[in-house]
């Protein structure tokens, strides 16, 4: 068993640069190695003086272009592929709205060979009813249903009413599984697999990203789909890792679930699906 040498957290800031900076903190403190390090992007249309930037083990890339979620990952990882001359044995793209519950990251990436295109898809909790949120899609949706999604988000109106539709169905499902006679969600075995992790937090080994897979143009809410098909297409399987464990306090940066932003930017995530799986198509 051998522990990585390199482990790097690819952060997106925006507008959040001091919640960034607690989560490099706690994360340093569940894990005091040099082996890892940070490469955070920080898309925020004007720059704030941090302390980040007098870390040892933080890189910091500007972009307030905002090229988004997976492609500020992206930018993070290339910039640090500059300054230090080759790639990671694991880079993480995670948010920083987590709180780590476990310890010991180390030695569980040990247990997986970071030569092998492989992902890892950690337990993952989220909210005051701590729903897992890992395996996030066990099994790929067919490209009519991804063509319907489209269809009835076409505009950022009709992207609304889904969300609405969307948070009534979450709500109704939570009180199935906490009321009466509900059963709780149990956690998937170590070592399952699945078609899409929760893009919370997720691990590429270096076998993966030496595959160089990600497109760099995807849009926000499109980053799940995007790593689990590419992944799918390289044969990289998508594990789940319980061992490594966060909970999430989602929506800090891009506000709440039903919004009009949040609307436009499903719009587009869901016309960039369709548009991907077609062009995939034989």
């Amino acid at each position: 068993m051998t522990r990585p040498e390199s482990v790097v957290f690819l952060l997106v800031a925006y507008g959040n640069l001091a919640e960034v900076e607690r989560f490099v903190a706690e994360t340093r403190r569940a894990e005091p190695s040099s082996a890892v390090s940070f490469a955070v992007c920080d898309n925020s249309p004007s720059s704030a003086p941090t302390s980040l930037e007098d870390l040892d083990d933080v890189l910091l890339v500007r972009r307030p272009d905002n090229p988004g979620y997976l492609p500020g990952g992206l930018a993070a990882l290339k910039a640090w592929v500059a300054a230090t001359g080759g790639l990671p044995d694991w880079a993480v793209l995670s948010n920083t709205d987590l709180t780590t519950e476990s310890s010991g990251l180390l030695d569980v990436l040990a247990e997986h060979d970071p030569t092998r295109p492989l992902i890892l898809a950690p337990r993952i909790t989220e909210g005051e009813a701590r729903i897992e949120k890992n395996p996030h899609l066990r099994l790929a949706r067919s490209p009519r249903r991804h063509r319907l999604n489209h269809v009835v988000t076409r505009t950022p109106g009709f992207a609304y009413g889904y969300l609405v539709l969307s948070r009534v169905r979450l709500q109704l499902r939570l009180r199935r599984a906490t009321g009466p006679g509900g059963v709780a969600e149990g956690i998937a075995p170590t070592g399952s697999t699945m078609y899409s992790p929760y893009g919370a937090q997720i691990f590429f080994s270096r076998g993966f990203l030496e595959r160089d897979a990600l497109p760099s143009d995807v849009p926000i809410t499109a980053e799940e789909y995007v790593v689990a098909e590419r992944a799918r297409r390289e044969g990289a399987p998508v594990v789940f890792e319980p061992r490594i464990s966060v909970h999430h306090d989602p929506h800090t940066t891009t506000g709440p679930k039903v919004s009009w932003p949040r609307a436009v930017r499903l719009s587009r995530a869901f016309a960039y699906i369709d548009h991907d799986v077609r062009s995939a198509s034989p």
